[in-house]
């Protein structure tokens, strides 16, 4: 039978010279050398920033506005929205229809930045360039549906996406719960992740562990999270 030893991560118990929840160091006290590293479990608070400088831009008329970085609900984004240029009236959500819509100052025109555009988590093509009182979006409003990512330094990267911009990843994690709910992953009811340890033979006493975005930044606003290694 393979040997095999289990090693919980918490962010809580990182080196006090750590940036981040999302971005730490922390310490493997009797020491690992496996081949393999499967990722059993991880339990992540939704409090990140689902709104970046990648996903927030918009423009008006050609002038391109943001709306604030941060971790919203769709009210809340749909109350920063407003305030971000006068001409914007009202955002609704019609949940039967599942489309947004923007009421604006008539032969207002909206349309979207190359890059930082905020049209996807609106539900509207990157094209969209139109002139109307009333904007409506082609497709639901997405703002859980980004994954996370988990980056370790010493184990090598099996995940990338389909997102140009992304970078390679150790762990994938799938969010699909509200603000502020645990994102829970088990190997068991989700999928199997197995990456390889860089060690070459070395023992591993330290670890880097970083959580990204789909756009390859480290999240930011991330509370304390878990998750559980076995190495084999």
């Amino acid at each position: 039978m393979t040997e095999k030893r289990y090693l919980t991560i918490s962010s809580q118990e990182r080196d006090p010279s750590s940036n981040s929840p999302a971005d730490f160091f922390c310490s493997v006290r009797q020491g690992i050398n496996f081949k393999h590293c499967m990722l059993i479990m991880s339990l992540i608070p939704n409090t990140y920033y689902n709104i970046t400088n990648n996903n927030n831009g918009i423009l008006i008329n050609t002038i391109l506005r943001k709306v604030t970085p941060g971790n919203y609900n769709l009210d809340e984004l749909f109350n920063e929205f407003i305030t971000i240029d006068s001409n914007i009236l009202g955002i609704t959500y019609d949940d039967t229809l599942s489309i947004v819509t923007i009421t604006v100052n008539a032969g207002t025109q909206i349309s979207f930045p190359s890059t930082g555009s905020i049209n996807y988590v609106l539900g509207f093509p990157a094209s969209y360039n139109q002139t109307a009182a009333s904007h409506i979006s082609s497709f639901p409003p997405s703002l859980a549906k980004f994954n996370l990512y988990i980056e370790i330094d010493q184990l090598s990267s099996n995940h990338t996406t389909t997102n140009a911009i992304s970078g390679l990843f150790t762990y994938e994690v799938p969010n699909n719960v509200n603000k502020n709910e645990i994102i829970q992953y088990y190997n068991k009811t989700h999928y199997n992740q197995v990456s390889n340890c860089k060690s070459n033979g070395e023992v591993l006493y330290n670890l880097v562990v970083k959580v990204k975005n789909q756009y390859n930044e480290i999240v930011s606003g991330l509370a304390d999270w878990t998750c559980v290694l076995c190495f084999y």
